[in-house]
This record gives structure tokens, C-alpha cells and sequence, in this order.
């Protein structure tokens, strides 16, 4: 009888052991799970920042009325607003183009680990107008 008093509460000893690690372990997802959101939040407000100074950086450098730069996967597309766009000729237009899309490309050389592969520099009379006057691309090394 006290071989079988012994079993039994070294079998509940053993159940409430499997109790507590089950429990770690859900603990342990949740934390997890907490972590990868705080990286992922971090990450968003990081390339936010770096987006926001590449934008101002532009817009002082090529004298534009306003840049508007967003990340999609691993594309940079870059909105360059400038009233005198449209009164320029094509061949100076093509050369402004590429002169922002080089210095994009310059500000950028240190990506802080985002995915960025390909910059795009679209040439916009208005911020806010959706259709590009000219279009520039690059990849990236």
C-alpha cells in the first residue's frame, strides 16, 4: 500500500512538472511573439525616420517644392514636385532627373539594413498629382 501511496504522488509530482513546463513554454510563445512585433514597430519607425531625412535632404539639395519618398518591398520610389519641371525642355529635364536619382543614390549608400534594391525618381509638377512628368530607375548593388 505505501509502494502505491509513492507511485501515485511521485506520477502527480511528475503531472505537475508537465503542468508548469506546458505553461512555460506558452509563456515563452507569447513572449516571442511580443518581441517580433516590438522589432517589426522598430523597423517601421526607423525606415520612417531614415525616409523623412532622405526627403528633407533633396528637396534642400535640388531646391524642390516638395519630395515624398515610400518604401513598397524592396522599392524606393521617390516623388520630386517642382513647379519648373513642366516649363523645362526634355533634354534638361532628363539631366535633373538623373542628377536627384544619383543623389538619392549617394544619401542612400548606407541603407541601414533596408531590403532596398531598386530607387526610383518620378518627376511631378505637384505633390500631390499622381502622373509623373519623367521617370528615373536604378538598381541597386
Amino acid at each position: 500500500m505505501k509502494n502505491m501511496l509513492l507511485i501515485c504522488f511521485l506520477l502527480t509530482i511528475g503531472w505537475v512538472n508537465n503542468a508548469e513546463a506546458q505553461i512555460n513554454t506558452s509563456q515563452l510563445r507569447s513572449i516571442n511573439k511580443q518581441v517580433q512585433q516590438v522589432n517589426n514597430v522598430a523597423k517601421n519607425v526607423g525606415s520612417g525616420v531614415l525616409l523623412s531625412n532622405l526627403d528633407t535632404q533633396l528637396k534642400q539639395k535640388f531646391r524642390l517644392d516638395g519630395v515624398k519618398s515610400e518604401l513598397t518591398g524592396e522599392t524606393l520610389k521617390v516623388k520630386a514636385a517642382s513647379a519648373a519641371f513642366a516649363r523645362l525642355p526634355v533634354a534638361s529635364q532628363n539631366a535633373h532627373g538623373k542628377r536627384i536619382l544619383d543623389g538619392a543614390v549617394m544619401l542612400l549608400s548606407d541603407r541601414q539594413g533596408l531590403p532596398i534594391k531598386t530607387v526610383v525618381v518620378e518627376l511631378v509638377k505637384d505633390i500631390t498629382l499622381a502622373n509623373a512628368i519623367s521617370s528615373f530607375s536604378r538598381q541597386l548593388k
